[in-house]
């Protein structure tokens, strides 16, 4: 990440700030000396009126009533505060509460923005307080969702800007950060540095540890397109138990370039068994955390050998739908499965002697490479590069992958994604090499890899204007982080 020096613009000074949060002890919390603040409270009971500018009920929210203190106000900037939420620690039940109103919240204040204020000239913040050392999964993937508005509505000028406390000279730091004039997408603040995120092009060295092939491998999505792909791999190279989890049927037919005409799910598992190789079927839903658990409980009790190997590639999409059309619906019915799978699989092989825990990710979910149509499925996608984030804290093996489309298989040919990464300048790739991307665990002190998979049109994907100069920044594709 790059570290800024904090005099390094002469601001045009923001005046009057709006901030908006249903946490009351954070809005008591933030001030800006050298600007006006209005404070909105979203409260789900009677609050004392007074000691908000505006308070919005939780229940039939509309943002529209602030367009009053908006106009009255003269107000220059608006931050939004998402609340916080600790995933380990809150049922399966409170995870889906939290994600259904937050959710909520942020898309009705994103469409708010877009319906209400895209012809003002309003700098807008998305504001997230995590506690050092956490990672909140929820602010993750809302903040991926509003970065979207940066390539749909470039009317406005929009950052996120993340903070792990509430001091004064942090808020100072933020209030110069809203007054920079070059607005960088996403900035972490600590007390003593600005971080910023860069593309840089690195090069990508072969695993040296070779593969184990004598545990199970639990996959998600292994009879998808992509899932087929690395499930026949593993198979070739001696992996003999899988536990695959997926939505299809077991009498569903699949169609996959290895294959040597269409065949079904229970057909290639019969295949399989007489050559050796077993495979645990898991149909159902992967967001149906309780069952999921259940279910995969009682095929454990099945294995012949130990859990070693995960990976989730379950996953669901769209077409191309801007922020103007999507619907809370959509954007929560494409964030489950990527986020309920991640943290299901967390959990229920935590105690498993895992050397590989592997992430497949999307290019969308990375800072820069927002464009438009995409907004659900980075939002998706940001969930499980927080889990990610989150094993590295607790010292657990993981390899996230943010890919590109693959070319031929996948759920970019269904939905046509080409034009996505067309506009950002990127290709569809080739998944013949995908193998050398493979890190299969190690010691502990190297069991973090982050990698970024594209092949890029340079000229396009680096022609939009490059925010300012930087100290440090950490950098994106392709990276292995060990």
């Amino acid at each position: 990440m790059d570290v800024k020096s904090l005099d390094r613009h002469e601001p045009k000074t923001v005046e009057n700030i709006l901030i908006i949060s249903e946490d009351s002890g954070l809005l008591k919390q933030v001030n800006f000396g050298q600007a006006q603040v209005k404070r909105c409270l979203i409260a789900d009971a009677h609050v004392d009126s007074e000691t908000y500018d505006v308070v919005l009920k939780k229940k039939n929210l509309d943002y529209t009533s602030l367009l009053k203190t908006i106009t009255a106000d003269k107000i220059d900037c608006i931050l939004f505060m998402p609340s916080s939420q600790n995933i380990e620690s809150s049922s399966y039940e409170k995870i889906e509460e939290h994600l259904k109103w937050e959710v909520q919240k942020t898309h009705q204040w994103i469409r708010f923005l877009i319906d209400r204020l895209i012809e003002k000239e309003v700098r807008v913040v998305f504001l997230c307080c995590e506690q050092k050392n956490k990672i909140d999964i929820f602010q993750k993937i809302l903040s991926k969702y509003f970065s979207f508005l940066r390539a749909e509505c470039p009317e406005f000028r929009i950052s996120t800007i993340r903070i792990d406390r509430l001091n004064k000279k942090v808020l100072d730091q933020v209030y110069l950060e809203i007054n920079d004039e070059n607005t960088e997408p996403e900035v972490q603040i600590d007390t003593h540095k600005r971080l910023v995120p860069r593309l840089t092009s690195q090069p990508l060295e072969p695993s040296l540890v070779s593969l184990n092939t004598s545990g199970c491998m639990v996959i998600t999505g292994g009879f998808g397109g992509i899932g087929l792909t690395v499930l026949s791999w593993f198979i070739e190279k001696g992996c003999s138990e899988f536990i695959v989890m997926g939505r299809k049927l077991a009498a569903s037919t699949l169609k996959h370039s290895s294959l040597d005409g269409p065949t079904t799910i229970e057909s290639f598992i019969r295949r399989q068994k007489d050559n050796g190789t077993t495979i645990h079927y898991i149909q159902g839903d992967i967001q149906q955390s309780h069952q999921v658990e259940r279910t995969f409980e009682a095929v454990r009790k099945k294995l012949k050998k130990s859990i070693i190997r995960v990976f989730h590639l379950a996953g669901i999409t769209t077409e191309s739908i801007p922020l103007n059309k999507m619907s809370e619906d959509i954007l929560t019915r494409v964030v489950r499965p990527k986020l309920y799978g991640a943290h299901v699989l967390h959990k229920i092989t935590n105690k498993d002697p895992l050397g590989y825990f592997c992430l497949f990710s999307s290019i969308s979910s990375v800072e820069g490479m927002q464009g438009a149509g995409l907004s659900a499925y980075a939002a998706a996608n940001a969930s499980i590069d927080a889990l990610a984030e989150l094993r590295q804290q607790q010292n657990k093996p993981v390899q996230l992958i943010h890919w590109t489309d693959w070319s031929g298989e996948g759920m970019a040919i269904e939905y046509d994604h080409k034009a996505f990464f067309d506009a950002v300048g990127l290709y569809m790739v080739n998944p013949a090499p995908w193998p050398l991307l493979f890190r299969p665990g190690g010691p502990k002190k190297s069991r973090w890899w982050y990698t970024n998979v594209h092949e890029a049109f340079w000229q396009k994907a680096c022609s939009r204007p490059t925010p300012g100069p930087a100290d440090e920044s950490y950098s994106f594709s392709p990276r292995i982080h060990q």
